[in-house]
């Protein structure tokens, strides 16, 4: 409890990724969202490691919302998401609007969002890329408070970004609160 959770890259390579597939992506979105897939989650997880990372997830195939799932194992925990806080590739916003996600992120939405409380503010568009199916995404850390700025110092010299996307709550409903 008090872990901030951090997010090492933006979300949205699935849904980029079918947009291209389909024709119905922008060329250079696409080359975004393959600029960020080729970076590779080692130095961001030695920096998570040294600062006394609690747990730790790449996002993948199951999308945030299932990656997380699979770290919240304490039924005493739960994660608090900031909304607004989330990172999103470039296009991906665009994209969820008209719809294009791989048939991943369906199933990812059908599993895991019985473990989710959506506050009104969140859009549907959002809800739904929470849910997409990634390919070579980042990393999920909860960190300890005491670690955070060692954290940052770290990837910072490594030119990474990072997103502090959230905190590790008690838990008093759902394992998963999304926040406007």
């Amino acid at each position: 409890v008090g872990d901030h959770l951090i997010l090492t890259k933006p979300l949205g390579t699935g849904i980029i990724a079918t947009a291209g597939k389909n024709d119905q992506g922008d060329a250079a979105d696409l080359a975004a969202a393959i600029e960020w897939m080729s970076l590779l989650n080692a130095q961001a997880s030695s920096a998570a490691l040294s600062a006394g990372a609690h747990a730790m997830t790449d996002v993948t195939g199951f999308g945030l919302i299932g990656h997380a799932s699979e770290m919240l194992r304490d039924e005493t925990i739960a994660f608090e998401i900031q909304a607004r806080s989330l990172p999103l590739m470039q296009g991906a916003e665009r994209y969820a609007r008209q719809g294009i996600f791989p048939g991943g992120s369906a199933e990812n939405r059908a599993m895991y969002e019985p473990a989710v409380d959506f506050d009104d503010g969140v859009s549907p568009e959002l809800r739904m890329l929470l849910f997409d199916a990634q390919t070579s995404g980042g990393l999920l850390i909860a960190v300890p408070e005491a670690g955070v700025t060692l954290f940052k110092q770290a990837l910072e010299s490594a030119k990474q970004d990072l997103w502090q996307i959230g905190r590790v709550i008690l838990r008093s409903g759902k394992p998963i609160h999304i926040l406007p």
